[in-house]
């Protein structure tokens, strides 16, 4: 059976073709067995990919372009009002990707 679109291991953040492939081999196919196989501790992923994957449902819920132009709007408000460690660096915050191209949800 195919399985449902962003449920695949391939669809977590920092998991790429060939980790992917390995995880295959191992029979981890999907989000749900990768989670159980990590908590479990037959699987070790590196800090950032287990972040990805606990927050996986979140990664991949959409939101509307109106919502993430207020959260960088938010964002660049407290990195204005800072002005200490956050403001010194002269950070840009851009919505990028499908955003940028004028996608209503993202």
């Amino acid at each position: 059976a195919a399985e449902e679109r962003g449920k695949g291991v391939e669809s977590v953040l920092g998991i790429g073709p060939t980790r992917a492939s390995g995880l295959r081999r191992r029979g981890i196919k999907t989000v749900s067995q990768l989670q159980r196989a990590v908590s479990e501790g037959k699987v070790a992923l590196p800090p950032a990919v287990k972040m990805a994957l606990d927050h996986h449902t979140d990664l991949m819920t959409k939101i509307p372009a109106r919502e993430a132009k207020a959260i960088v709007h938010r964002i660049k408000s407290i990195i204005n009002k800072s002005g200490g460690e956050l403001g010194k660096h002269n950070l840009d915050i851009e919505l990028a990707g499908s955003f940028a191209a004028g996608a209503k949800h993202s």
